[in-house]
């Protein structure tokens, strides 16, 4: 494969004779066709890697605008789609009795400063669908980044049997009011809810905390 800078084939993409052109960021790439096109019995490691890809594809789509902003500090050389596959293929699924699994407490939607929230957790009121979070603010991170007025997002991630259904809360506290509360919605069961905590910067130099793990809960 080759790759191209600058040139008149920049602005093209497609197929001329035997070469294919397409672009990626700002470099224009050039490969030959393949000769034959060969269709092998997939092995079992490779099946294996295939169930996993497709795993985190499968929980990575339905918020793809949060890790958009949440990966955003990686588009310069990779878009921020593959630089969350890539973390969460290494760190987030595990295979385990034979089958892929989601490893929650890894799970990362926003990749960035450490979490300034300590000690976070949270309270759950099934009775009324609520959930209260609280945390104690590092007082040095809000001074060495003036991040008083980092607003908080919380994704509750729904793990039924067939599917991933995210409930994102944008800008439900600010970092420094150490306490937020929402109201989640409910799911048939079975079901278990998985809790996320991130901040995100309210100046517009799209900086974000990486999200931390709150824990989880069955209806």
């Amino acid at each position: 494969m080759a790759t191209l800078s600058k040139g008149y084939l920049e602005r093209y993409s497609g197929k001329i004779g035997p070469v294919v052109i397409c672009q990626r960021k700002d470099m224009v790439y050039v490969r030959s066709m393949p000769t034959r096109i060969k269709r092998r019995k997939i092995t079992a490691r490779q099946r294996l890697h295939r169930e996993k890809f497709a795993l985190i594809q499968r929980l990575l789509r339905p918020i793809n605008a949060l890790i958009k902003l949440g990966f955003k500090k990686n588009i310069e050389k990779r878009s921020f789609h593959n630089a969350a596959m890539s973390y969460n293929l290494k760190e987030s699924v595990q295979l385990i009795d034979g089958k892929q699994q989601i490893i929650w407490q890894n799970f990362l939607f926003c990749e960035g400063l450490e979490n300034p929230a300590l000690n976070a957790k949270m309270q759950v009121n099934q009775t009324y669908k609520k959930i209260e979070i609280t945390w104690k603010t590092d007082i040095n991170f809000i001074e060495k980044y003036r991040a008083n007025l980092f607003q908080s997002v919380v994704l509750i991630y729904v793990e039924k049997e067939f599917a991933f259904l995210p409930q994102i809360f944008w800008h439900s506290a600010h970092l420094a009011s150490e306490r937020l509360e929402i109201e989640y919605m409910d799911e048939q069961k079975p079901c278990k809810f998985h809790v996320y905590l991130a901040f995100f910067s309210t100046l517009g130099d799209s900086r974000t905390t990486s999200n931390i793990y709150l824990g989880s809960f069955k209806p």
